[in-house]
């Protein structure tokens, strides 16, 4: 497995990822026409593609490598990965965990490569990308073979984390497999005869076109938003494109069945009665979320009128949808009805308050201007506004601010008909706005952020309180968004807010690691980057604070330290065992192939020894995944900072030793390399390569020797391995004299030569 489709370090590209999605909303003004969101997605869907398969290429390594550990324990054999085990809980679990996020991150990648194919709104990109596709069809059926063969282990279900189990695995993927053996029979029903005409024909060929609209509409839908609630994000664009898809295939089947009515029945009218309505309304339900998500990225950047506009662009969708439901008689469509309905009534409240804040904006600018009877005929429509905020007694904060709102128009109507200065005006108006900005300031200081930490005995205790504080806070968030522009402190406080908001959800995400990823290290490595992104995005916001909240600095910028240390760790674990998977299966199988021959072959041809060159230098992923532990390492030294991660301080000593282990096990593994070519070149009579190769093995050899020899308290029970090394070198040394002077050679110990090369692979 190799890591180049991620372009830089895991941990930072996952962080690179939140910040991506996060911009897409950031630009919202370039996403609320069709033809902008249909262009913007498909590059987003694109990204995202490329990306899950990187994750998946992620999750499959560590597969791999964590199924070797199970089958050498179950036949007998040692651990070597104990500290692995402690922190990520029993392989079988692993393993299972590990093969169901393989699954869903399969369909997450066929779901976005579908939208960078298809675009959204008939607004079709015009070139197609299908390698992620691909990629995304061959993870799932890595998964169908597993199953087959009996590959997967039994599991027992216990702790916070639900392990699945096979019958899980096979509830995703037997919809999926039951469409493709329709898919299959397609060609052959349309080479039949009278293909286009015959009626039981028609009917089987329908069938295919129900089962995709069928399994987009329920099982793709339900895996996209299970992902979103564990790791991925509500991504309401690209659900709509699965609606879209899914009515084209009703469609289609549709007209095929009206075509044969005598085979099929009223199933076409069936379908056109039950599920077009639900297609319908969930594609206005889905661009209901994404202007919201739009109007929430106004409110945040102080853009009141672009929220406004959003609000009521969401609102439009929702009537959409309500017509729809209406009209329909299925159960589905009540049940949706009566859910989507109860959500509508806050959407109001909010657009109503986002427009009263817009007209005290443009009352103050008409006192400024002298135009008191402007002024008079803004504070009628604000009248009118009040009138539509009826039910804002159930949103805290939300409330106060309405009710504020009323008091000042009443206020102002009351001022300006006594001719007061219109400048007083101003200044009682603002002042009428001050005291609740006051009042949740002194809310806002009052949230005990210190004591804001997951409780490791209890992390479920520690979630749901972290929930319910995250949601007060979004509301005083909103109520501090919606006061007017004009009041200078505004700003101040809403930093303050977001800052606050943004680090409750780091630790929110931190606290889903104990109860969503305790056998899953990938998607622990996902939900440490969030948390250390959204400790950036609070660190951000109360950037604004040139002077003061010296307490809130601290406790954002440790929590920045802290993810980002628990993250670096977390991805040389993860990168740990991708290395140990590329070591014995390709980079440990290769020489040993090798090795074989030699023994086998007293002569061989003489293009062997370039070849095999040419292979080790091949194998850069090796290298690669080296260096990258290494910038981990290096990095958590010279940070120097402990955290506790699930409870275990970061070991040190063992820290240290991995400094020396990187760069020791790659030149150890060239020293192997440079004996393998030694006798090569030995054996086709290339005797100045034999012997320049044992040279340079002897000296590797040596490096190593002195370098264990340094760092001998770290050994554990391997003492001996630096005079081992030291000894090998001499090994080398010798041999390359017997080649300079034709003596007969000594065979190579390889067997301890590479189990020390496994030793410090497997204890990296």
């Amino acid at each position: 497995m190799h890591l180049s489709s991620l372009d830089t370090r895991p941990f930072n590209k996952f962080v690179e990822m939140e910040l991506e999605r996060d911009n897409l909303y950031n630009s919202f003004t370039a996403l609320d026409e069709p033809k902008e969101i249909s262009e913007a997605w498909v590059t987003f869907a694109e990204s995202c593609s490329k990306n899950l398969s990187a994750i998946s290429n992620l999750a499959g390594m560590a597969v791999e490598r964590i199924y070797d550990v199970y089958q050498d324990m179950s036949k007998g054999n040692d651990n070597p990965l104990a500290l692995h085990e402690l922190l990520y809980g029993d392989f079988p679990n692993q393993i299972m965990a590990l093969n169901k996020f393989e699954l869903q991150l399969g369909v997450l990648t066929y779901v976005y490569s579908q939208v960078r194919n298809r675009g959204v709104f008939n607004h079709t990109p015009s070139t197609s990308q299908y390698t992620y596709y691909i990629l995304a069809k061959e993870s799932i059926d890595r998964i169908v073979y597993r199953i087959l063969t009996d590959a997967l282990p039994e599991v027992e279900i216990s702790g916070l984390t639900p392990t699945p189990t096979k019958n899980d695995l096979l509830d995703v993927i037997m919809p999926l497999v039951q469409l493709e053996n329709v898919k299959r029979l397609l060609p052959i029903y349309d080479n039949l005869p009278d293909s286009s005409t015959d009626p039981r024909v028609l009917a089987k060929k329908g069938e295919y076109d129900y089962l995709q609209g069928v399994t987009l509409l329920t099982h793709i839908i339900d895996i996209s938003r299970k992902t979103s609630q564990d790791f991925w994000w509500a991504d309401p664009i690209s659900e709509l494109s699965i609606l879209n898809h899914a009515k084209e295939h009703f469609e289609k089947v549709i007209n095929l069945w009206n075509e044969a009515p005598e085979s099929v029945g009223n199933k076409g009218l069936a379908i056109k009665m039950d599920f077009i309505p639900i297609v319908d309304a969930q594609s206005s339900v889905s661009m209901v979320q994404h202007f919201k998500l739009l109007a929430e990225s106004a409110l945040e950047g102080g853009e009141l009128g672009h929220a406004s506009r959003y609000y009521n662009k969401a609102l439009s969708e929702y009537k959409i949808a309500c017509k729809i439901l209406k009209k329909s008689e299925s159960s589905q469509s009540k049940s949706l009805l009566a859910e989507i309905q109860a959500e509508e009534t806050e959407l109001k409240i909010l657009r109503t308050i986002t427009d009263l804040a817009l007209k005290y904006t443009e009352i103050v600018d008409k006192l400024y201007d002298q135009d008191n009877e402007g002024a008079l005929a803004s504070c009628m429509e604000i009248t009118e506004l009040l009138k539509q905020i009826e039910g804002a007694g159930s949103l805290p904060y939300i409330y106060g601010i309405s009710v504020t709102y009323s008091s000042a128009a009443s206020m102002i109507n009351e001022l300006l008909t006594q001719e007061h200065a219109n400048l007083n005006v101003i200044d009682r108006l603002i002042s009428q706005f001050y005291f609740p900005l006051k009042a949740m300031g002194t809310a806002l200081s009052e949230v005990p952020l210190s004591h804001v930490i997951v409780n490791h005995d209890d992390p479920l205790i520690s979630y749901n309180e972290f929930i319910e504080l995250d949601e007060r806070l979004y509301y005083l968030e909103k109520a501090i968004e919606l006061l007017p522009q004009f009041i200078s402190e505004k700003d101040q406080q809403r930093n303050k807010i977001h800052a606050l908001r943004y680090y409750v959800k780091s630790v929110i995400a931190e606290n889903k690691i104990y109860l969503f990823s305790d056998y899953n290290i990938v998607l622990d490595l996902i939900l440490r980057a969030r948390a250390h992104y959204f400790a950036k995005k609070a660190e951000q916001s109360i950037s604004a604070f040139k002077k003061g909240e010296k307490e809130l600095k601290n406790l954002i910028n440790d929590r920045m330290i802290a993810t980002k240390i628990s993250g670096m760790v977390t991805e040389s674990s993860l990168i740990s065992l991708g290395l140990q998977s590329a070591y014995k299966n390709n980079k440990r199988t290769l020489m040993k192939e090798i090795i074989t021959l030699i023994y086998e072959s007293d002569t061989l041809p003489e293009f062997i020894a370039d070849s095999v060159e040419a292979q080790f230098k091949e194998t850069t992923d090796f290298h690669g995944l080296l260096d990258l532990i290494l910038l981990d390492t290096q990095e958590l030294l010279a940070a120097n900072v402990n955290v506790s991660i699930k409870g275990n301080d970061i070991n040190f000593d063992f820290v240290r030793r991995r400094e020396v282990f990187i760069p020791a096990i790659k030149t150890l593994t060239e020293a192997v390399e440079c004996i393998i070519l030694g006798e090569l070149f030995a054996k086709n009579n290339k005797m100045t390569r034999a012997e320049g190769s044992y040279n340079r093995a002897n000296k590797m050899f040596f490096e190593v020797s002195e370098s264990m020899g340094k760092i001998m308290n770290y050994l554990e029970d391997q003492k001996e391995l630096p005079q081992f090394l030291y000894q090998a070198s001499l090994f080398c040394r010798e041999n390359a004299s017997s080649i300079r002077d034709r003596r007969k050679r000594q065979d190579p110990p390889y067997s301890d030569i590479i189990s020390a090369l496994d030793y410090l692979v497997l204890k990296l």
